[in-house]
This record gives structure tokens, sequence and C-alpha cells, in this order.
């Protein structure tokens, strides 16, 4: 029995000390945890060269402050804007998202917002975001 309970100590306390250095978990497991709302989105239809927006809230549901390193995008066409970089626990903020269709190929585009974070469960968050990209409508003859 007495084994069982400094095993179990001793486990805790090696993930302590491994998650230590970026301070993203607590031996109790009651680190920063990211999350976003909407995890996704898809504008749906939209002209070739539009530039589209929305905003997502991210927030910290975990116990320890959320420190978010890095937000990075997959495309040029797609930036992110307008976020706090510390989420105290409970803490909330808005990340801006700019996508800008490109003028070919028409069809579905998928991009990515990568937030780096200190989450120890989740480091790196994807943001998804798509369109299906159409031609503008043919002028009517006169």
């Amino acid at each position: 029995m007495r084994r069982r309970h400094a095993l179990r100590g001793a486990l805790a306390l090696c993930a302590a000390a491994v998650a230590a250095p970026g301070g993203d978990l607590r031996a109790d497991g009651s680190g920063a945890r990211l999350v976003v709302d909407p995890p996704s989105f898809d504008f749906g239809s939209a002209l070739a060269g539009r530039a589209l927006h929305k905003e997502f809230v991210l927030r910290n549901i975990g116990g320890a402050p959320l420190v978010i390193d890095k937000v990075s995008t997959t495309c040029g066409c797609t930036v992110a804007s307008g976020y706090d970089t510390r989420l105290a626990p409970g803490g909330r903020t808005v990340l801006r998202v700019t996508f800008t269709t490109p003028p070919r190929p028409l069809g579905r585009t998928e991009k990515s917002v990568l937030v780096k974070s200190n989450d120890a469960a989740q480091p790196i968050l994807e943001i998804k975001v798509a369109a299906t990209v159409v031609a503008p409508p043919s002028p009517r003859p006169r």
C-alpha cells in the first residue's frame, strides 16, 4: 500500500517537474487550458479577392495563467490580430481573423490559424477558416 502511494507521489512530482519550466501544468493537473469559440468557421460562398472577417473568442478554462507565445497562419492571405497574450484563469480575448480569398483557383479553400501557448495538453491550437471561392456573376447582355 505504501509502495503505491510512493509511486503515485513520484509520478506526480515527475509530471510537475517536466511541466515546471513553462509553468503550464500543476501537479494537480490544473494548468493553463486554451479553448476557442467557434473552433472553426466556413464563410460559405465568397467572391475571389474578397477580404472576409471573423472574430474568435479565446478562453483560458484552466487554473493557471495562459500565455500565448505566437499566432501564425498557413498563408499570407490570412491575418490574425487584436488578441491579448496573457489570460488569467477564466480570462478571454478576441482574435480577429481576416481571410482574403484567392483570385484563383475557384472552389473550396481552407487555411489555418495556429495559436501557440503554454497549454500543456494542446500547445498548438488550430483554428480553420474556409470558403468556397466563386466567380463574379456574368454581366447580362443588353
